[in-house]
């Protein structure tokens, strides 16, 4: 047996082979190899831990006045992605704005739940529904007359309407006459409904004898949003209410801080279930801070004999080998304990995490307090926060650009980008939810068995079916193989330490630093686990394997026999439909479509972030230099006398997002000063 796999270690190449020579070689020699392994009869066929990282949740719904939505897709996503239906009212979407401008990673399509105001362009409305719940539209529920729309969303517990609304500020008090028609039309269906807009009228102030709250006390509504959701230096108003017609599927309500518009988002939390992945934790090993030299001294002392004493079952010997190099790895190697959410953001670093928790400690310090300090430095933590997650979601797009038309990557982290990309596997999100009986089936072990039922339904035959007379094939061992130690020794030198661990959880850059105490023992027991296991044999299985090693010689030396080789492969018809799939074009036009959207949407955002800005020179600089300056004072003062004399306004702290100088001081230089407007209009007045 020796003298037949002596030539699949020694093909003979010449000093300059072709890649279809050394290509073919490899994948023989790489078949026979996992012929012999998988005839050994000890490798696990079904590996990996048998867990499930889902569980049942209650459903997020979130509502919001965005004011404008084109450009904020990113803060949303960022600040709000958890939530499991997001309501957008005052879009201000035109016709012109297609979809793919919308698309929030694994919501529904934004177009399904879409309501855009055709006349002025102000208004409109916009539902974002995860692509795991079973949803549809209700236009038939919806009336012309208010902005509003609708969506039947059906879970395992049961169906629930969400509507969203939008009441302009100058409407008259009769446009409630329509809220009460749209009203009529939810109610009437018999489900549980919950509202969620704008309705512009402060509720804090509204009496019980008021009309909204004789219409709320009529249609036994009830609003869960009891504090401000839009709050200034000096005003404090309700206009973002939350209505639900039946109270016991509550289970939190919350108001959190703006992020985007002068409203603050609303939330609720409703008893219908979800399956959800759950963060979970694992272990973070510093492998560069190891103290290998105690790991190998630790091994090389281990008296191995002792511990395989008495045990003849080789998974049992790998077991203890395995358990004692875990062993060893906890003790040498500093490790800890991180928390992963599947859900988060590939954007989102812990320092912009940071910086969201101080903005929503700022955001209820001033709302208690209710000083012009205190809003002031809510609304530069929040602007500081807006510029960072641009930044940080434009940098994310910068790298995956540079990483797809960089030609020196490796091809395995490639095809890992464009995967993600082109999401061929998106593992945050579920597959859609199905329907078996009358009930809608939504966590996926559900779903998994629910296939499986059905397809072994179909599959069962009244009569058992004549299985063909196969001739039993000689059994023989292979007890003749003898792996040496530098088998062993090689092959741990040749581990990839960028691989993630195997079932085993051992991993290779851990292996591959202490194999010099591992070789002997692992040697030893590939030598047992090949002389104990049996398998069978097909028929004249030397001369086939010579006949094997012979050929390779030859495709080594010959590009001929390649050739032979390559059409006595095509000939048969499931490698053609393999290698017509590895080559379909499909893929490449996919990549190449992403790459263009992902250069358009850079451009846009960079032509976005400087349409509120302003550079004022010639305002004079202190000579020393101090970290005090007051240059919003100063270019408040600046442009005030500008724009008085054409307009009866003026600008005040409250219109401005930050000013700084810019440039590196020198002297008898005066550096610039950058204005960022918080509204597009004021700094279109300041030109003006």
């Amino acid at each position: 047996m020796d003298d037949i796999l002596l030539p699949l270690y020694n093909v003979h190449i010449d000093d300059k082979p072709s890649i279809r020579t050394v290509y073919i070689s490899n994948l023989i020699f790489s078949l026979i190899i996992v012929l012999i392994l998988l005839q050994s009869n000890d490798i696990e066929q079904n590996p990996g831990p048998n867990s499930s990282r889902y569980s049942y949740q209650n459903i997020k719904i979130a509502g919001i006045n965005v004011n404008s939505l084109r450009y904020k897709i990113d803060l949303i996503h960022s600040e709000l992605g958890e939530c499991d239906v997001i309501c957008v009212s005052e879009t201000k979407l035109k016709a012109n704005v297609g979809s793919t401008d919308l698309v929030m990673p694994n919501f529904h399509n934004p177009d399904l739940f879409r309501k855009d105001r055709s006349t002025d362009g102000g208004g409109g409305i916009l539902i974002y529904v995860r692509d795991s719940l079973h949803c549809k539209r209700r236009s038939d529920l919806e009336i012309a007359e208010l902005e509003s729309v609708c969506v039947e969303i059906t879970t395992q517990t049961g169906r629930f309407l969400v509507v969203c609304f939008y009441r302009p500020p100058n409407a008259p008090v009769t446009s409630l006459d329509h809220f009460e028609n749209l009203l009529d039309n939810v109610i009437d269906t018999d489900k549980n409904v919950i509202l969620l807009g704008d309705l512009n009228i402060d509720l804090l102030k509204a009496s019980p004898t008021s009309r909204i709250s004789r219409i709320c006390e009529r249609y036994g509504i009830e609003n869960v949003v009891k504090e401000p959701t839009r709050i200034t230096s000096s005003t404090a108003t309700l206009l973002d209410p939350i209505y639900i017609n039946n109270l016991s599927l509550l289970r939190n309500s919350m108001v959190l801080p703006s992020f985007c518009s002068d409203h603050s988002p609303t939330l609720i939390e409703i008893n219908f279930s979800l399956a959800r992945q759950k963060a979970y934790s694992k272990v973070v090993y510093d492998y560069e801070s190891g103290d290998y030299a105690s790991a190998n001294m630790y091994l090389q002392r281990k008296n191995w004999n002792e511990c395989f004493k008495n045990v003849h079952d080789i998974n049992k010997i790998n077991g203890l080998i395995n358990q004692e190099v875990h062993h060893v790895m906890d003790t040498y190697i500093p490790k800890k304990k991180v928390l992963v959410r599947p859900r988060d953001k590939p954007w989102i670093t812990t320092s912009i995490k940071v910086k969201m928790r101080k903005r929503n400690r700022a955001y209820k310090k001033a709302k208690s307090r209710n000083l012009i300090s205190d809003w002031k430095k809510f609304k530069e933590l929040r602007n500081e926060v807006i510029d960072l997650v641009r930044e940080a979601k434009r940098q994310y797009l910068i790298n995956l650009h540079n990483s797809l038309v960089d030609k020196s990557i490796p091809p395995g982290k490639w095809w890992r980008i464009a995967k993600s990309v082109c999401k061929f596997k998106n593992k945050e999100s579920q597959n859609s939810p199905i329907k078996v009986n009358g009930e809608i089936l939504i966590h996926p072990i559900e779903k998994a068995t629910a296939i499986n039922n059905y397809f072994c339904s179909i599959s069962r035959f009244d009569t058992e079916p004549q299985l063909p007379n196969v001739p039993p094939l000689a059994p023989y061992e292979l007890s003749d193989i003898v792996i040496t130690e530098q088998d062993v020794i090689d092959h741990f030198q040749i581990l990839n330490i960028n691989k993630p661990a195997g079932p085993d959880k051992l991993p290779p850059k851990f292996l591959k630093a202490i194999f010099p105490s591992l070789s002997a023992t692992r040697t030893s027991q590939r030598n047992r686990s090949a002389s104990a296991a049996k398998r069978q044999r097909i028929s004249d299985s030397d001369s086939n394997v010579s006949e094997i090693a012979d050929f390779i010689q030859s495709v080594s030396r010959d590009d001929n026999s390649i050739k032979v080789l390559v059409d006595e492969l095509l000939k048969n018809q499931n490698i053609r439909n393999c290698l017509i799939d590895v080559f379909r074009s499909d893929v490449f036009d996919e990549l190449q479509n992403h790459i263009n959207t992902l250069e358009l949407r850079l451009d846009d955002m960079e032509q976005y972030s400087r349409r509120t800005c302003l550079k004022i020179s010639g305002i004079p600089e202190p000579e020393t230099a101090t970290f005090d300056e007051d240059t919003d004072s100063k270019v408040l003062s600046v442009i005030n006398k500008m724009i008085i004399k054409h307009h009866d306004r003026k600008l005040s702290l409250r219109d401005i997002g930050r000013t700084h100088r810019i440039g590196e001081r020198k002297k008898g230089r005066t550096r610039d000063i950058i204005i960022r407007f918080i509204s597009y209009r004021d700094r279109a007045l300041v030109l003006q």
